[in-house]
């Protein structure tokens, strides 16, 4: 009789701690996410996980599927309000040796909206450089992220040893080797452009309820650790293509209506999600230029662009 007591009462104490941690867990995660939300749509797609998806991908095609993959966690975006998650369909608007791909989302039979676009620009047979833009609908304002490395430069001798001063740049990287960029250049690569539409949507296409803000942010950058090697910057390097993209942008009017009285309202700190602080540059190009005007430590000038609905 005691040893039955005792094992009941064991399992009472041992299903009140999980629950207890359950509770918990969620608190940290409110806790840790709450003060970085805007109340804009961009808060349920994640530009970095975008850009890291690209950069792992072989093709645009397998691109877009990730995108559209519920354990990859980038896209929670729900913006016809039916309490799933929308599809993101890719479609490749070239110039030349530039390519803008743009990221889409069908929202009902007669509209659509961008919600990010990634602009890849060729600078020569071995470089290229790449940039993911949120749109302004979605963040308030065109988001502007790339990935970059972090360097330090001597700015100051004080005299004595070993007391030397130094600052710490960052600097957009080369593309060229991804293997989805090297997809893109091939010789026979033709832009792709994504089959599916409004209620046609591939056979792996399964949707799923929305996440809640705080659980979406803790699966992006607790789970996946998204944004670890990118930068939020105000300079938009693929200039001609990003000029081409903005002429056939894509937004609804369903959305600005929606969201319009928020847009500038409510910005994050140090960009769009607590990791990405406002780059210092390198005073350069991306050719490797100096930047007429500038130096070494200045800050980059320009401002960077988003445009249309898509996903965050």
């Amino acid at each position: 009789m005691n040893k039955k007591c005792f094992s009941i009462l064991t399992w009472i104490l041992l299903g009140m701690s999980v629950h207890s941690f359950a509770q918990t867990s969620e608190a940290q995660m409110i806790s840790e996410s709450q003060s970085d939300s805007t109340g804009l749509p961009g808060d349920d797609f994640s530009l970095d996980g975008a850009l890291e998806l690209f950069q792992k991908a072989t093709s645009v095609e397998q691109w877009e599927q990730w995108l559209n993959d519920q354990n990859q966690h980038v896209n929670n975006l729900d913006l016809n309000q039916d309490g799933e998650v929308d599809y993101i369909k890719v479609t490749d608007q070239s110039l030349g040796n530039d390519h803008a791909l743009v990221l889409q989302v069908p929202i009902s039979e007669s509209e659509s909206q961008d919600i990010a676009v990634i602009e890849l620009s060729k600078v020569n047979s071995d470089s290229a450089v790449i940039q993911i833009i949120g749109d302004e609908d979605l963040y308030g304002e065109e988001m502007v992220i790339e990935p970059s490395i972090e360097y330090e430069q001597e700015f100051k001798k004080i005299k004595g040893p070993a007391l030397e001063s130094y600052r710490i740049y960052k600097r957009c990287i080369n593309v060229w080797m991804w293997p989805c960029v090297q997809f893109i250049y091939r010789p026979i690569y033709q832009p792709w452009v994504s089959p599916y539409y409004w209620h046609h949507y591939p056979p792996y296409w399964k949707p799923w309820k929305r996440h809640h803000w705080h659980r979406h942010w803790w699966y992006c950058h607790q789970q996946h650790h998204y944004g670890r090697y990118f930068w939020k910057t105000t300079h938009v390097r693929c200039a001609a293509v990003h000029a081409h993209y903005r002429g056939k942008r894509v937004h609804a009017r369903s959305i600005e209506a929606r969201y319009h009285h928020r847009n500038g309202v409510k910005q994050r700190p140090n960009g769009r999600n607590g990791h990405h602080q406002k780059e210092k540059g390198d005073g350069k190009n991306h050719d490797g230029h100096p930047k007429k005007g500038g130096g070494k430590g200045k800050s980059q000038t320009g401002k960077g662009g988003k445009h249309g609905k898509g996903g965050h």
